[in-house]
């Protein structure tokens, strides 16, 4: 946490949303979309999930995913800080050890699927969430750590916070829900698919909460909302 404070503008953005399930026509100019909405001009820090998803067969095809947005921003705004969340799974028991693979370090292999997860190689720092030593946790705890890390840069230093969601299923819609009824902004990427979409043009959501916003699918949009809710001057 204390690594954050090397940015230069007190900023939170938070980005979630699709990953393995994410169909190619939702993940069309998903990079370009976000990173000229910020256009080289945040000075915040970003708080993503620090993995990445490769092929099995050819290890070195990278899948399309949310958690290659913030690589991608960084490529454009240098002075920004990111840090990256892994959770350590474990699924009916089995625990998942981190271990050295060709192209990186492996977190999660799970047999019958096209890909395996290891941690991105593109971020400042990464924090691997597990229960204990020997007990591991489910992915919902890289949203329940960035909530906890929202929380204490807001009260401890007057942080800011800004959720970003684009696409997404499950997970996605507890951490919508439970940005949205904690008052904080949540931005909501209209046309991007599945839970985002879906709430988005959810009018009686949107009306019990004023505090999220919903953009359409273009970099013009995302970013004067940016403008609006002050993470970019």
């Amino acid at each position: 946490m204390v690594q954050f404070t090397r940015a230069q503008h007190r900023y939170l953005v938070r980005i979630t949303g699709g990953c393995g399930f994410m169909t190619p026509q939702d993940a069309h100019g998903l990079y370009d979309l976000y990173a000229d909405a910020f256009r080289g001009d945040f000075k915040g820090a970003f708080l993503f999930g620090g993995t990445q998803m490769r092929r099995k067969d050819t290890p070195d095809t990278v899948i399309p995913s949310i958690t290659e947005v913030v690589p991608c921003i960084r490529r454009r705004c240098p002075n920004t800080v990111a840090l990256g969340v892994v959770p350590r799974i474990e699924i009916d028991g089995n625990i998942q050890h981190l271990q050295l693979v060709r192209t990186g370090i492996l977190v999660y292999d799970e047999p019958g699927e096209e890909y395996y997860t290891q941690i991105h190689p593109e971020q400042d720092m990464c924090v691997v969430v597990q229960g204990s030593a020997d007990q591991g946790v489910m992915w919902d705890a890289e949203m329940l750590f960035a909530r906890k890390a929202a929380q204490l840069l807001s009260q401890g230093a007057g942080w800011k916070q800004l959720l970003i969601s684009y696409n997404g299923g499950g997970v996605t819609e507890k951490e919508i829900l439970q940005w949205a009824q904690l008052g904080w902004p949540v931005l909501l990427i209209n046309g991007s698919g599945r839970t985002t979409e879906k709430y988005a043009n959810d009018a009686q959501f949107l009306s019990d909460h004023p505090n999220v916003h919903v953009v359409e699918r273009t970099s013009a949009s995302i970013r004067t909302k940016l403008i609006e809710l002050g993470a970019i001057a």
